[in-house]
């Protein structure tokens, strides 16, 4: 379960620390796990369909706050559900953007 304190900055730090990579195909197998149209889970994760768009299409790669969100859902979705909204808040209030 994610810690009330979990740092989205530690999170996205110890992934790419692993050498890991969110790649399209991850992306679209979390999204498919949620049952959510692109649309929805752009907003659903706080973020413009266009950027979702592009991960999907491998034109681009996300970062930062970004792979945290999307490796928590992956990993731990019942937890990322749970505090989707702190975790949103958080990004917000470190004036990170995805």
């Amino acid at each position: 379960m994610i810690e009330h304190n979990y740092s989205i900055s530690k999170i996205s730090q110890d992934f790419i620390a692993q050498g890991q990579r969110m790649t399209s195909i991850r992306i679209k197998a979390i999204r498919a796990y949620f049952k959510l149209s692109q649309s929805k889970f752009a907003d659903y994760i706080g973020m413009n369909v266009r950027t979702l768009q592009n991960w999907e299409c491998d034109y681009r790669c996300p970062c930062g706050p970004a792979v945290a969100l999307l490796y928590l859902a992956e990993t731990q979705p019942d937890a990322f559900i749970k505090n989707r909204k702190k975790l949103l808040e958080q990004i917000k209030q470190l004036g990170l953007i995805l």
